[in-house]
């Protein structure tokens, strides 16, 4: 009987838990401008010579320039990207689509705002995960961040990441392929905001992660954004600030699921320390803030 109480107790705070969020993200939405500004193509007005399509080979399992997700060349020589389209074993082991790591072979596509053609392609080498990522579980993740080593150096304008970390309110341009090669194939820009990262508990937000949203559809997280660049202007300079991870599932009929993104500026030492060492200069200590 005791135990039975308890559980209902445990329903009834969950259902609150619910209730609460949901609240507080229309309450967050319903300040933000009504219709999120979309371009693609030819229309993205950002010049995005930095812009990455990492895609993979699997021949075992007949996949051929199969499109995993966005990065963005922080190093003639390293694109940092989202962890979670890295990981040995697949997130969703029960789907028969999902093919594990040990049987991909990565390159990427860089400086075309196609996916499948123009820019410059390097195969990927090496992969560097950030020494403290969980992506896996129901705990929150914890540094969806991955650093990928190109076979050799891109001559293209490389993005670099900010010196200060998007807040609340902030206006970010987000650049990706949302649907993969299952949409236009065309780059697309969506303007977005920064709300409050209470809004994505249910979501499991973790570590150094914020979260993104619009009044209306898009609200947020689409297939393909994943490892897209949140991208603002400072000094008349484009610069990165965060990087696509994941939806957040809100119980709320307005848009629906705000997008969690890795704090690109909490992990800038990571960044730094990895790309250093490939230069041969001395690293910089890692130090990833809790944001």
């Amino acid at each position: 009987m005791v135990s039975f109480i308890f559980k209902l107790i445990g329903k009834g705070w969950l259902a609150y838990a619910k209730w609460a969020m949901a609240n507080l993200y229309d309450e967050a939405v319903a300040k933000l401008p009504k219709k999120p500004h979309i371009a693609t193509g030819d229309e993205v007005w950002h010049n995005t010579p930095w812009l990455a399509a990492v895609m993979y080979d699997a021949p075992a399992r007949e996949r051929k320039d199969h499109y995993t997700c966005a990065g963005a060349l922080v190093h003639p020589e390293w694109v940092v990207s989202c962890g979670h389209g890295f990981t040995v074993e697949p997130l969703n082991p029960q789907d028969p689509n999902e093919v594990p790591l040990r049987y991909k072979s990565f390159k990427v596509r860089v400086g075309s705002r196609r996916i499948e053609e123009g820019g410059e392609l390097r195969r990927v080498v090496q992969l560097v995960r950030h020494p403290e990522a969980r992506i896996k579980g129901k705990r929150p993740w914890r540094h969806d961040i991955i650093l990928l080593k190109l076979d050799k150096p891109v001559d293209l304008p490389t993005i670099r990441i900010d010196d200060m970390a998007a807040v609340v309110g902030d206006q970010v341009s987000f650049l990706g392929w949302p649907d993969g090669l299952k949409g236009t194939c065309e780059v697309e820009q969506l303007e977005t905001t920064i709300i409050p990262p209470q809004c994505a508990k249910l979501g499991r937000i973790g570590v150094a992660e914020l979260c993104a949203a619009n009044i209306e559809p898009p609200g947020g997280a689409r297939e393909g954004y994943s490892g897209g660049a949140l991208v603002r202007k400072r000094n008349g300079e484009l610069r990165l600030v965060a990087l696509g991870s994941r939806g957040a599932v809100v119980s709320t009929e307005s848009s629906g699921m705000p997008m969690i993104i890795t704090d690109a500026v909490a992990h800038k030492d990571f960044v730094e320390n990895v790309t250093s060492l490939s230069e041969g200069q001395e690293p910089v200590k890692v130090q990833v803030s809790a944001g």
